[in-house]
């Protein structure tokens, strides 16, 4: 066999080589690089990501679409989805903790979200906890003809001392709704309820 020949054979033995284990250290390096939070936005093929859910947060409350968790969130600040905006959030099993569990004292915006005058708010799996509000719902404020969906996901240990708000939901709204599957659980969210103005959870 020629010298070419014999080098030839040698580098496809190393290029067989490096194919053999490239498949494992790719999915290593696609899962320890992969983004924490995706946007897809409504009526367009763009994609936003980001390692933070309150930048994937601005971006789907402005536009609408959907935001995708591939990591638990800590909210430091209630979110609001803007009026006649359609916001999904795909939890993935996750969780979005308002970090409120353990405070001594409640928050003027201690709820998680704030949905606004003719939007919707969808919420697919994983829970919703730490909320510790002192005007409003505990968990989530729903405005006039605003819209909350909840599928299989679990509401707990959130808190309002607003007599006028339920320690998971509001609706302090006309006409908002709240629609719920037989999967989701809402427990062990506490309110002061000497008055109840409107449906509250």
């Amino acid at each position: 066999m020629s010298r070419f020949g014999r080098r030839t054979i040698c580098v496809l033995l190393v290029v067989a080589m490096m194919l053999g284990i490239m498949p494992m250290s790719a999915l290593a390096a696609s899962v320890s690089d992969q983004m924490k939070f995706k946007v897809y936005y409504k009526d367009s093929v763009q994609v936003y990501q980001t390692n933070s859910f309150q930048s994937a947060w601005t971006e789907v409350a402005k536009y609408g679409g959907t935001l995708e968790m591939f990591a638990d969130a800590k909210l430091t600040y209630a979110h609001n989805v803007s009026a006649d905006i359609e916001v999904t959030i795909q939890t993935n099993g996750h969780t979005i903790d308002r970090g409120l569990a353990k405070s001594a004292s409640p928050k003027a915006d201690g709820e998680m979200f704030h949905v606004k005058k003719n939007a919707t708010l969808t919420v697919i799996g994983g829970t919703l906890t730490g909320a510790y509000n002192s005007d409003g719902g505990g968990a989530i404020d729903l405005l006039d003809n605003a819209t909350l969906i909840l599928q299989g996901v679990t509401i707990t240990d959130n808190r309002t001392t607003d007599h006028r708000g339920g320690g998971a939901i509001r609706m302090h709204g006309d006409n908002s709704h709240v629609r719920m599957d037989a999967d989701t659980v809402i427990s062990n969210n506490h309110a002061l309820l000497s008055q109840v103005e409107q449906d509250y959870y």
